[in-house]
């Protein structure tokens, strides 16, 4: 699984989750909006909807997006309802602020599934 969000960085993200997936095993896509916020956190969401859904479909992934106001907690019950073994994330950039978010799902998921960290523009 592949946890995405922002449209610039996506692409290398699936790629690297495709390439951990293997020949036999399955992709998941998973993209989680706050409620009542635009899924991709911009104006344009059918446009970022659609390159995310197109660059998933190239990489035989099942695209899932959802909206909750609780994204760590969706996260996990998509890893449960999945039985997802590896799940991949984005690091922080150097200008995002980083609120504890990947630290709380790897003490969440620790028992679960592997965590796969990657940094951007690796």
């Amino acid at each position: 699984m592949v946890c995405v969000t922002l449209q610039n960085t996506c692409e290398q993200l699936i790629h690297a989750a495709e390439e951990e997936k293997g020949e036999n095993g399955e992709l998941f896509v998973l993209h989680v909006a706050k409620t009542g916020k635009s899924f991709m956190g911009s104006d344009n969401d059918a446009s970022a909807l659609e390159y995310l859904y197109g660059v998933s479909q190239k990489a035989g992934a099942d695209m899932t997006v959802i909206h909750s106001d609780d994204v760590i907690e969706t996260i996990c019950r998509f890893v449960d309802e999945k039985h997802i073994h590896t799940a991949i994330f984005g690091l922080p950039g150097k200008n995002d602020r980083d609120n504890g978010f990947i630290s709380v799902l790897e003490h969440k998921l620790k028992d679960k599934c592997k965590i796969i960290l990657i940094q951007k523009g690796e």
